[in-house]
């Protein structure tokens, strides 16, 4: 029989923040489209001059503002979204883990972890290991083999200070490129998290899979494409791979440590105000 899954790594979800922001933004939409045209109307003497007021230049201008600003926050707030669901890790479980024998081939299949992380050759001398990890509605199904054994082809490459290394499945945790918050979050097996966090697994394989509930109820397009954790190691235009960038730039790599939820809240509020402000400023004006 199939071993059960051993549970490592549990957090709550940010679907519901994902539907409070997108809210938040359309009612700060309408303010800013319904409420400033209903205040244009309010302080206008008649139709005639509303008309003569509506058909100048000037209005023209910042209707075609207003148009472009609305699409940005819309177009953003769905980026955000999709950005921050797809980092956001809510399960962590280890499905297989295959540890070779001392003294031949044969390899006996466990889920439980028991050696030290933080030992030396920590993770070395083990076979590969198969772990999900639940982002949001996507499900990845993830192979990992130490970085010194011989690495299939896709897998995730460049190193970070010495070129042709791979690059460690723990880095990308730490990172955030997927994002593990430990302060909301229960590590349920503390050895196997650290293990998966120190030390030197790399993705040789990786399998996604889509709740389509989980997706419609957080309002994301049916066609989104989750990307591949292999995308990170894939150099730009300048030779540097988006994970590079990370930790070359401390600040960046800050920004890739905020809780997904924080920032959705934090948008949503910022679209509200901003509607509320642009009727404030029309009534103030007139």
């Amino acid at each position: 029989a199939q071993p059960a899954p051993k549970e490592v790594f549990r957090c709550s979800g940010i679907e519901g923040c994902a539907v409070s922001m997108r809210r938040r933004v359309q009612v700060g939409i309408g303010l800013e489209v319904i409420g400033t045209q209903f205040l244009n109307l309010l302080f206008h003497s008649n139709w005639e001059a509303f008309y003569h007021d509506s058909s100048t230049f000037y209005y023209e201008n910042s209707a075609a503002l207003l148009g472009l600003h609305i699409l940005v926050v819309w177009r953003y707030h769905a980026f955000l979204r999709d950005a921050l669901l797809a980092r956001h890790v809510t399960r962590i479980a280890v499905l297989e883990q295959s540890t070779e024998a001392n003294g031949g081939s044969e390899a006996v299949t466990s889920v439980g972890v028991t050696a030290n992380p933080r030992a030396s050759g920590a993770g070395r001398g083990h076979g590969a290991w198969v772990v999900l990890v639940q982002t949001g509605p996507w499900a990845r199904h993830i192979e990992l083999v130490p970085s010194q054994a011989s690495t299939p082809q896709g897998a995730i490459g460049v190193a970070g200070d010495a070129p042709g290394d791979k690059v460690p499945f723990g880095r990308l945790l730490q990172l955030g490129v997927l994002h593990v918050d430990q302060r909301r979050g229960e590590v349920l097996d503390r050895e196997a998290f650290e293990q998966l966090l120190h030390g030197d697994f790399i993705v040789v394989r990786e399998e996604v899979t889509t709740d389509m509930a989980s997706l419609e109820y957080a309002f994301v397009s049916p066609d989104k494409m989750v990307p591949f954790l292999a995308e990170v190691g894939v150099p730009d235009a300048s030779g540097n791979a988006f994970w590079q960038q990370l930790h070359k730039h401390p600040w960046v790599h800050r920004s890739f440590q905020v809780h997904g939820g924080r920032a959705m809240d934090f948008f949503g509020k910022l679209a509200l105000a901003m509607g509320v402000g642009s009727v404030f400023v029309l009534v103030r004006r007139h």
